[in-house]
């Protein structure tokens, strides 16, 4: 009878499947215990909304939280708001939470202090969420001894929107309102960009000079660990051998989205051509792999700022010693490739926290791409529409092989 594959893909992962984030996670949770405010950065498919279903969920909540009856949430998704969403639809639907809080019919449902906060709740609808409504709001919320923990997600989506992207009533009273509601407000916001990106990109539009979000700290999800990436392979104990293992730790690297489509396609092909020889099954998984994760490896590619895309090429072209040779023949030196790498430290370690490159002593260079399937999609979209013009279409056509990075 055939078994359900055990890699999960494309949602959220349910929570008996998560790969808990250990350190980051803890980090997190002490700052909501504490009251602070954090931004939550990784590159696209990194598992922040995993991890967020995690921090949040109400079956956790009593483990995770010493003082879990005082913490209520609210769980926001900006990829979900529409092109007219504006400053009032987001305080409406960000509290939200603290409306049916007041409204609840509890043991003492003629509570003073739900009373004023319900009655200062219509205050700020009617007030259209100005910011000293709000403020007023969150010290009653204070009193109450509850805290808001406001979770943003896909938050860099704001800097595209329409009518939020520029709108200093929006950033200016989300920062005003967090910093003087005496942690009875926390937001946790998850990005696709670092903070230093999202500072730059608001920077023009900040009235006093002062970032928008200096009052939130950075936690980086970065690649998982070995022992993470170990704990997420032995799902599957009918199939994979050690040598499955090594494969797909090194073409998927430590991003978690990437390891659970490579596992899961290597799994469906035992599954679905259980005579196929150990090498052309990988090879077969390796190419079905590329195809689902060529629009992500994209997505991943564009939140990386012009220098970092310039660092990572530049590690890409000397690790490809058939693309070496390709251009060798042609008169193109990337020798001197090797020796600009390390001028370009700042970058390389950037890249190096969100997992996409490590340290290697023993390559020219000092680094190498990690996950290694960057490298045809580097060739694919990148290095193609460079140097099209300089190599013949045959030199593409083998680069592009599945042993591309011999």
């Amino acid at each position: 009878m055939p078994m359900h594959n055990p890699f999960w893909h494309g949602t959220p992962v349910p929570l008996k499947n998560f790969i808990s984030r250990g350190e980051k996670a803890q980090t997190i949770v002490s700052r909501i215990s504490t009251g602070q405010s954090t931004i939550l950065s990784g590159s696209p498919r990194s598992g922040k909304t995993s991890l967020l279903h995690y921090l949040m969920t109400e079956e956790n909540q009593t483990t995770l939280y010493e003082d879990a009856n005082k913490l209520i949430f609210s769980y926001l998704d900006v990829s979900l708001w529409n092109d007219e969403y504006n400053r009032v639809q987001f305080w409406a639907e960000a509290l939200k939470p603290i409306e049916e809080y007041a409204q609840a019919d509890d043991a003492n449902p003629q509570d003073e202090t739900k009373l004023k906060i319900a009655k200062t709740f219509q205050t700020c609808q009617r007030e259209n969420f100005g910011t000293f409504v709000l403020e007023k709001l969150f010290a009653q919320l204070k009193q109450s001894e509850k805290q808001l923990v406001l979770i943003i997600d896909e938050f860099d989506l704001v800097l595209q929107h329409p009518t939020l992207k520029s709108s200093i009533e929006f950033f200016g009273g989300m920062r005003s309102v967090a910093s003087r509601s005496d942690r009875a407000l926390v937001i946790i916001m998850t990005t696709n960009i670092s903070s230093s990106q999202l500072t730059e990109k608001t920077q023009d539009f900040t009235r006093a000079g002062s970032p928008y979000f200096n009052f939130m700290d950075e936690v980086i999800l970065g690649p998982l660990s070995t022992d993470k990436i170990d704990e997420l392979l032995s799902k599957d104990d009918q199939y994979f051998t050690p040598e499955d293992r090594a494969f797909i730790k090194e073409i998927a690297g430590g991003h978690p989205y990437l390891l659970q489509v490579l596992a899961s396609s290597l799994w469906t092909l035992y599954e679905t051509q259980p005579e196929t020889d150990f090498v052309n099954r990988r090879q077969q998984a390796e190419k079905d792999f590329y195809l689902k994760v060529n629009g992500t490896l994209d997505r991943i590619w564009r939140t990386w700022q012009e220098p970092s895309q310039q660092a990572f090429m530049s590690v890409a072209l000397v690790q490809m010693e058939k693309l070496k040779r390709a251009f060798k023949r042609q008169g193109i030196d990337t020798d001197s490739i090797s020796k600009h790498i390390p001028r370009l430290e700042s970058e390389l370690q950037f890249l190096k926290k969100y997992g996409f490159l490590t340290e290697n002593k023993s390559v020219a260079g000092g680094w190498q791409v990690y996950p290694k399937i960057f490298l045809p999609f580097i060739i694919d979209k990148k290095l193609k529409l460079e140097y099209r013009k300089k190599l013949p279409p045959e030199i593409w056509k083998d680069l592009l092989t599945s042993n591309f990075y011999n």
